[in-house]
């Protein structure tokens, strides 16, 4: 399948001849296979609706295996890659769980924060908002979730109003708290 995928290089035929051997190496639990055929596709065919899918799936490979810098390149890579916000959205929330799991709170508030920019519809902006402000409120004090969230305040969402209001009960902004939670 291989030397069939380099003799129809840039074609449909070759496209479809290395999803084929992708598809086998992950079937055989051939990792290395998975990875070095997964980023041939990905720089032959980066037009493709397979590529994000592609790396997806290598991510998801890499975690597996405990490879978490490789998991994290390719979920940050699919991420990049997709042009469904939707999963852009799903990867990022991904890859800011697996960085919290790594203690790289920093990381993974950057990723929530790009999963919240690019959330278009209200169920994935809500997602999205529950994991920046969980994250705020298991590693900050009241003052800083205040910090955090209220940037995030407008356009109105319900779960950071949420959050943000009992923050603000919590340092003694009453008024503003109220307005947050009605």
């Amino acid at each position: 399948l291989l030397q069939f995928a380099d003799r129809y290089k840039d074609s449909d035929l070759g496209e479809r001849a290395l999803l084929a051997t992708f598809v086998a190496a992950r079937a055989a639990g051939d990792a290395e296979l998975l990875y070095t055929v997964g980023q041939q596709l990905i720089d032959r065919y980066p037009e493709s609706e397979q590529v994000a899918g592609v790396a997806s799936t290598m991510g998801q490979a890499a975690v597996t295996r405990f490879e978490f810098k490789r998991a994290l390149g390719y979920l940050d890579q699919a991420s990049r890659i997709s042009k469904v916000p939707a999963q852009q959205v799903a990867l990022l929330l991904t890859a800011g769980e697996l960085r919290e799991r790594l203690t790289d709170n920093t990381g993974a508030r950057d990723a929530y924060r790009r999963a919240l920019d690019l959330a278009k519809d209200p169920a994935s902006r809500s997602e999205a908002a529950a994991h920046l402000a969980d994250l705020a409120e298991r590693t900050q004090p009241p003052a800083g979730v205040v910090r955090e969230l209220e940037p995030l305040a407008e356009p109105f969402e319900p779960e950071i109003a949420a959050r943000l209001g009992l923050a603000m009960l919590r340092v003694g902004r009453t008024d503003e708290a109220e307005m947050m939670l009605l």
